[in-house]
């Protein structure tokens, strides 16, 4: 409050500064403009004969009053004028006069006298003539005297104004930011008592207050997000992997109890660790998918990834595997964009699109076709795994996204039910949008990159 009163008194004296020297500057340039002339019209009426000038001026100071005279010879003895000798110098300067003046005196010079005035302020210019003759005539700057006066009185009593003005400014403006602080602390108190949900009020008004609310609150989102997705994965090891763990210690037990020869036992322990390694599959992939969930500024680290080269290296990966079902790997890349390709991470990229292939390969028979594609069209550029397989009903297509899910069809297959899951936190990481669809038949997989 007092830094901002403080700024808008030294604010309003520098405007002062600026009226006052240009209002001053302004009157005596004009005073030094009337003494020019009448300098001129004196010389103009004498013609250059001292006699005359002496005659001149001497006429000037009956008929023209305000004005200052003063004719002196070399020796300083007054000829003609109503001022006492002063010393012969030429050019503009400020005389104070005393106001005890020869007559005649000017009328408004004694008033100025009348009301008390000790000396006058006379703004003249000196001039030396022939035979070391000296002519000074002056203009009384009463006038530019009171204006200096009126202006230092007036800033004078606005002062108490503008620093009345500026304290109470100041304290507005300070209570308005306390104000707009305290709901921004009011909603992070709230937040640090367990109410993930509380956001911060913006005012409306689009300053740098509400510009900081909406970061802050982007970040609260961001922290519910990530802490949604810790409890998500804490629900997930609690719930679905109670049963494998709790099924493997039973196994174990009975082995320990019921098993008497070295060969069931050995199978027993084959069975255990294949269970073990599933479950830690199981783990890597969730902890894979809450990694994927909790990156931070993603753009950061992203590049253009070309296509073309990503998918030919799956076929390579995958071709094996689908020759050996009899099924058909195959891959369309919009010809008229040999080049196509999405700014991301390529290693999630590579993570994703491997899952979606793996997941067709697994849960369609043998002889199936399955197609990668790739393609760029008006909203963006489209990245799509079809298969021709037995699909997945339209109304089961979010199931399908959540984590353990798996239809009846699939229980028997091996599989935890996250690879779906996976590549939506990567699409999700990438800014693309993830859409299931009918085939018919089979299901299509279509992971869509805007620009």
């Amino acid at each position: 409050m007092l830094i901002f009163a403080a700024v808008f008194t030294l604010s309003s004296l520098a405007l002062f500064a600026i009226v006052f020297v240009t209002t001053d500057g302004f009157m005596t340039r004009q005073i030094d403009a009337t003494v020019s002339n009448e300098i001129a019209e004196i010389g103009a009426d004498a013609g250059g004969d001292p006699a005359r000038l002496q005659s001149v001026v001497q006429a000037l100071v009956r008929n023209a009053p305000g004005f200052f005279y003063l004719l002196q010879d070399a020796q300083g003895r007054v000829l003609a004028g109503n001022m006492d000798a002063i010393q012969a110098r030429a050019g503009r300067r400020t005389l104070e006069l005393p106001a005890e003046l020869p007559a005649p005196v000017p009328a408004k010079v004694g008033a100025a006298i009348a009301a008390g005035h000790r000396t006058l302020h006379v703004r003249g210019q000196g001039r030396i003539l022939q035979d070391g003759l000296f002519l000074f005539v002056g203009s009384d700057a009463a006038a530019r005297l009171a204006m200096r006066h009126s202006l230092v009185g007036a800033f004078l009593w606005s002062l108490g104004a503008i620093v009345a003005i500026g304290l109470v400014g100041g304290l507005l403006m300070a209570m308005l930011v306390l104000r707009r602080i305290e709901s921004i602390s009011v909603g992070i108190r709230a937040i640090m008592a367990g109410d993930l949900t509380q956001r911060i009020a913006l005012g409306g008004s689009g300053d740098e207050f509400d510009h900081l609310s909406a970061t802050l609150n982007a970040m609260l989102e961001r922290i519910e997000t990530l802490l949604q997705g810790m409890r998500q994965i804490s629900n997930d090891i609690a719930h679905d992997l109670r049963t494998p763990l709790t099924r493997l210690r039973q196994g174990l037990e009975l082995a320990r109890r019921r098993e008497p020869s070295v060969e069931a036992l050995q199978a027993q322990l084959d069975s255990a660790t294949a269970q073990v390694d599933q479950i830690l599959v199981t783990f890597s992939a969730l902890l894979r998918i809450a990694q994927i969930e909790s990156l931070a500024a993603p753009e950061l680290g992203f590049a253009s990834v070309p296509l073309r080269p990503l998918i030919e290296t799956m076929l390579d990966a995958f071709g094996p595997v689908a020759e050996e079902r009899g099924q058909r790997l195959e891959a369309v890349v919009d010809p008229c964009h040999p080049d196509l390709s999405v700014r991301g991470d390529r290693p999630l990229l590579g993570q994703m699109l491997a899952n979606l292939i793996e997941n067709a390969l697994r849960h369609t028979p043998d002889g199936s076709r399955i197609l990668v594609e790739a393609r760029r069209t008006e909203a963006g550029v489209t990245l799509a795994v079809s298969d021709d397989g037995p699909g997945v009903p339209a109304g089961e297509h979010a199931f399908v996204l959540r984590r353990f899910a798996r239809l009846d069809a699939s229980r028997s297959s091996p599989g935890n039910g996250l690879g779906l899951s996976l590549v939506k936190a990567i699409a999700v990481h990438h800014g693309a949008t993830l859409r299931l669809a009918d085939n018919a038949p089979g299901l299509s997989c279509s992971l869509l990159f805007r620009p």
